[in-house]
């Protein structure tokens, strides 16, 4: 799935409606939909994961989608769909029967379920947190960081055109250089990241443009333009070949590269040798197909190189891993973090509708005082 948001104004929906036609304009000629969805979707719950919802019911989802369901083909690709939450491209990768299952059988996927569900609560709680934060005391993100327990860490050399990390970001250098937080000194809002990030930005020194002449910029656009031509090349070569092992996933060997594995990874434990390490986290946030079944993804390494990595199920552990006290404390600390979420969105609804503010010092000393 692919989202595309939109605004109540009709200008907005018009925009975004013509945004979602775009992206279906560019799968239509073989643009391979998991990396725009990475790229393009406004879902952060899915948007990592290239856009799979993994095994859904009719009952799941927005009429209009399930509708198109119904009259879809596997492989088939349908949109823009016109939802609650905005404009929707949705592509249909499997179809099975529906079943019946006892309680014992069912367990671990509701386990998993749940437990995916309260991690993309609390990253979106964080979030609104870290936005909270940041606007009551805006010239300095020592709250933040003590409140969270986040780290304050220093980016330099950063200009327009980028700069190194995730000052390589768009979405970082469009915060950092908006005039309230550029000229005006004030912390920007929060800036969601891919695989469920955030960070709030703060300029606490700057430097004047000067102009320079050609033969001294030359140099660095070159090399820029050079970067961008490499991972541009990069990022068309590993869809080409996500597109064939999606088709062929027995292949042994992609533009004439060996195709390495399988390789099993454990989660929390080193990966094994010759596997990259900054990689082994965003497999597991990859979509969880069935058993049997593989989701072929194009994920960044950094730097501008990127894998195609042929994700298969992944296990989750029985149930004698999680009985006794493990698994009544497990369910106490998804309880703790449920409520906390709901008390939350009631407190924002309070503020927006009843015009209430807040004041999350106050409140926080409460709770820890009860």
């Amino acid at each position: 799935m692919i989202l595309i948001r939109s605004a109540t104004t009709p200008v907005a929906r018009k925009a975004a409606r013509q945004r979602a036609r775009t992206i279906l304009a560019a799968l239509d000629h073989g643009a391979h939909f998991a990396a725009l969805a990475r790229q393009d979707s406004e879902d952060p719950a899915t948007a990592a994961k290239g856009g799979a919802l993994g095994w859904i019911t009719a009952k799941e989802v927005p009429a209009s989608m399930a509708r198109a369901f119904g009259h879809m083909k596997v492989g088939a690709v349908r949109g823009p769909l016109a939802t609650p939450f905005g404009y929707e491209i949705v592509k249909l990768r499997g179809l099975r029967a529906g079943q019946r299952l006892s309680f014992k059988a069912a367990r671990k996927q509701l386990i998993q379920r749940y437990r995916t569900q309260a991690e993309i609560r609390l990253y979106h709680h964080l979030v609104h947190e870290m936005g909270n934060l940041a606007f009551e005391e805006d010239n300095s993100l020592s709250p933040v960081s003590r409140t969270l327990g986040l780290p304050i860490r220093e980016m330099t050399g950063i200009t327009p055109a980028g700069g190194k990390g995730l000052a390589a970001l768009p979405a970082v250098i469009h915060a950092i250089f908006k005039p309230s937080v550029l000229q005006g000194g004030l912390n920007s809002d929060p800036v969601r990241l891919p695989g469920n990030r955030a960070l709030v930005l703060r300029v606490v020194r700057r430097s004047p443009a000067r102009p320079k002449r050609l033969s001294q910029v030359r140099p660095i656009l070159v090399r820029q333009l050079v970067a961008q031509a490499a991972r541009t090349a990069a990022r068309r070569a590993a869809q080409a070949a996500a597109g064939l092992l999606s088709r062929e996933p027995t292949l042994t060997h992609v533009a004439g590269e060996p195709v390495h594995g399988p390789i099993r990874l454990v989660r929390n434990s080193p990966p094994p040798a010759g596997f990259p390490a900054a990689l082994a986290p965003s497999v597991f946030r990859l979509s969880n197909p069935a058993a049997g079944l593989w989701t072929v993804h194009v994920l960044s390494l950094g730097g501008g190189d990127v894998a195609v990595v042929a994700a298969g199920h992944v296990r989750i552990p029985g149930r004698n891993h999680l009985e006794g006290q493990g698994l009544g404390s497990w369910t106490k600390s998804q309880e703790d973090a449920e409520s906390g979420f709901e008390m939350q969105l009631f407190l924002n609804e309070l503020e927006r509708v009843g015009h209430v503010r807040i004041n999350s010092k106050e409140l926080q000393a409460s709770q820890s005082a009860l």
